[in-house]
């Protein structure tokens, strides 16, 4: 797959040639399991839907995100996909409120995904700072200290727009957020 990625979606290959990067292909939550506590900063998770028996289901209940907890370090975050906010709202209703469970501060954002054809939501659990928190004006600084040039998509004011769009899609809905459990 990870050859496939560098063939066909050429804007992302220079991840794979940062000199930081360690890429481990494994089952996502044996892979955390072995892992020493309070080891990442970080954890970036773009996996399949919980669809019932499927691959991903387990790595979206409150039993996964305790374990992602306890690996985080004190000032640590988790942000995975959360489902279409346009066809699945109860799915990401139910992972926002179980990952909310976990994690004492949380937000979700959404963005459409031109591949999807829809409007995609984002959820984050944090031990300390959300994204959601930091000013405008902080992220341009954030970007330009990092000489960070050419991005696509993230800019000062997609950040603000990001975190208000997933409102609009949720006003009209009515149904049931669920715990999700192993």
């Amino acid at each position: 797959l990870i050859e496939l990625v560098k063939k066909y979606i050429p804007w992302s290959t220079k991840a794979f040639q940062d000199k930081r990067l360690k890429l481990y292909i494994d089952e996502g939550r044996s892979f955390l399991e072995e892992q020493p506590n309070n080891r990442y900063d970080v954890i970036i998770m773009d996996v399949t839907d919980p669809v019932k028996g499927g691959p991903a289901e387990k790595l979206y209940t409150l039993e996964f995100y305790q374990l992602a907890y306890s690996k985080l370090s004190e000032s640590g975050m988790i942000v995975t996909q959360a489902s279409s906010l346009s066809h699945t709202p109860s799915i990401f209703l139910s992972i926002v409120k179980t990952l909310s469970q976990v994690f004492p501060k949380t937000c979700y954002y959404g963005c459409y995904i031109k591949s999807f054809s829809s409007m995609w939501g984002f959820a984050v659990g944090s031990k300390n700072t959300l994204p959601v928190d930091i000013e405008a004006d902080e992220v341009e600084r954030i970007i330009k200290q990092r000489s960070v040039d050419n991005l696509k998509f993230y800019s000062r004011e997609t950040h603000k727009a990001i975190f208000k769009l997933v409102d609009v899609y949720l006003k009209f809905y009515s149904g049931e957020a669920n715990i999700m459990r192993d």
